[in-house]
């Protein structure tokens, strides 16, 4: 049966990572964590998590390089609650040859610092940041 109890205690252990394009750490906390268990509320497929889980080094890493977001978005909740996020694309290889596109994403709510988001992983044969952690 699956356990999320180890990979929770892997994740805890990221806390934070300095971002040199923002210039700031960005913090790894419970949003990021339970936006890796579920999709809307919905608890992930034990793949699909494991899957996001691998990728968080890779883009842990990328996160710590000097590069600009990809995407920009922000989002009007009402009553002026303003939530920014923060793309970025990356390619990167596997051992086996096989290129992904992987997009990190870093959400800020209004007085709050940046945090980790999201990670997404996709076949893709255009890459905005070309290089390999």
């Amino acid at each position: 049966m699956f356990s999320k109890n180890h990979f929770e205690t892997q994740y805890k252990k990221i806390q934070k990572i300095y971002s040199p394009f923002f210039d700031e750490e960005i913090l790894f906390g419970v949003d990021g964590w339970n936006h890796l268990l579920k999709s809307r509320g919905v608890p992930r497929m034990e793949k699909e998590f494991l899957a996001r889980f691998e990728l968080l080094e890779v883009g842990c890493k990328l996160l710590g390089k000097n590069f600009p977001p990809t995407e920009y978005n922000c989002r009007d909740y009402g009553n002026n609650y303003l939530v920014e996020f923060y793309s970025f694309v990356y390619a990167y290889q596997t051992q086996m040859g096989e290129e992904f596109r992987l997009k990190m994403v870093i959400r800020q709510k209004p007085n709050k610092s940046k945090h980790f988001y999201s990670l997404i992983k996709a076949k893709h044969k255009h890459f905005q940041n070309k290089e390999t952690p």
